[in-house]
């Protein structure tokens, strides 16, 4: 059953009949905004999340209501809203910081065009913005939001590696102790991970879990097999009910707006200094004993568990697949040492970058200014497929001879 399908007993009785006049009324309507528009502008965090919170309590997020939290590099708002405008998105109103957005879609079930709401939170204090919608993650966002972020230089989603979700786990588990359960979980093991695994560490795994005792199954099969989890579904007693995807994608199915954003207030500062690594690379021209030349300054991403794949056979191929679409370019490798020097080519953004890897290090040097969106989901290829523990640094500073 697809999220924001209703069970067999909706089915029966109208979900219309326990909806309010004003519900049913936007729900008719499908040129409305995503959620009654606030009496006053929205300028703060904290109007914001009392704003939403508000309309937790009046019953407008309905069975959920998705987060897409995404970085930008736009020197401009301005032209954030013009490449959503290229994306055919129209911005329809402005409340302060809070932006009601559309899109239309094709919706291939009902054979016809739907508008897709969103509301659109720039938080200034962390340089975040929060795309919030109820549009389904199976094919609408894919369609509008998830498209437009992938396709555009200078946005990027927030990327949460495995290690950090197993951390936000952990965190979850020491504050809320027995009221913190799982109803859901997706886990993965790379044999290039190097984690402990008690039954045949030699084994490449991925599990997708759904029941009531999906906290205490991940406990056992990181333990057992040495998975870390992609995608968590997090119960806090009756209070609130959430679930958070690699992706930064938060789905709140119920319950207290302050407590998820809290949760999201930690990707946030777990995320935010790989960005400000990715960006303190630079790639400019400078005077060096009278010449001008061009100077590429990288970012690193360290391998405390070092390369264990085959460059060839194993990291080149899974880094150029259809989901990660990073093309390789006259790849210089040396397996024994091991050594790879390579320019890459991003498929989706149409961005480069150079690369010079060792058995530990990684530097990545932009060409040109660093597109955000491919430098992060970079850094998530090495945290996934190459070392769980990987980290991403900056580089200091060295005068070139």
């Amino acid at each position: 059953m697809k999220e924001n399908e209703p069970d067999d007993h909706e089915k029966i009785i109208n979900p219309r009949m326990m909806l309010s006049e004003e519900e049913e009324m936007m729900e008719d309507n499908d040129g409305a905004p995503l959620l009654t528009p606030p009496e006053n502008n929205i300028t703060s965090r904290k109007d914001f999340i009392d704003y939403i919170e508000n309309r937790r309590i009046r019953g407008e997020l309905g069975a959920f209501l998705q987060v897409v939290t995404a970085i930008s590099t736009f020197d401009d708002r301005s032209i954030l809203f013009q490449r959503l405008k290229d994306h055919k998105f129209h911005i329809r109103e402005q409340y302060g910081n809070l932006h009601w957005l559309d899109v239309e879609t094709y919706d291939k079930n009902l054979n016809e065009k739907r508008t897709i709401p969103y509301f659109l939170f720039f938080d200034e204090a962390s340089g975040i913005h929060l795309f919030l919608t109820r549009a389904r993650k199976t094919d609408e966002m894919p369609e509008t939001i998830l498209s437009f972020i992938n396709e555009t230089k200078n946005i990027s989603n927030l990327w949460i590696s495995p290690s950090m979700m197993h951390e936000i786990k952990e965190d979850l588990e020491r504050k809320y102790s027995n009221d913190f359960q799982l109803n859901y979980f997706s886990a993965i093991r790379n044999l290039s991970a190097k984690i402990k695994a008690k039954k045949r560490p030699y084994i490449q795994r991925s599990f997708q879990y759904t029941g009531i005792d999906a906290k205490i199954t991940l406990n056992e099969l990181e333990y057992l097999y040495g998975v870390y989890p992609k995608i968590i579904e997090v119960n806090i007693g009756a209070r609130s009910r959430f679930r958070i995807d690699d992706k930064g994608i938060l789905t709140i199915k119920e319950g207290e707006t302050p407590l998820v954003f809290s949760i999201l207030d930690q990707i946030i500062r777990m995320v935010r200094p790989i960005a400000d690594a990715v960006l303190s690379s630079r790639y400019e021209r400078r005077k060096i004993g009278g010449i001008e030349r061009w100077f590429q300054h990288p970012f690193s991403i360290t391998m405390p568990n070092g390369v264990s794949q085959s460059i060839e056979a194993d990291l080149l191929k899974e880094i150029s697949d259809d989901y990660w679409q990073f093309l390789p370019i006259s790849p210089y490798v040396e397996e024994e040492v091991p050594y790879l020097s390579s320019r890459f080519i991003d498929g989706q953004k149409r961005s480069c970058f150079d690369v010079e890897m060792g058995r530990r290090h990684a530097n990545v040097f932009p060409i040109e200014s660093m597109e955000i969106g491919s430098a992060l989901r970079f850094c998530q290829f090495f945290s996934q497929q190459v070392d769980i523990d990987s980290r991403v640094g900056i580089v200091s500073e060295v005068e070139p001879n």
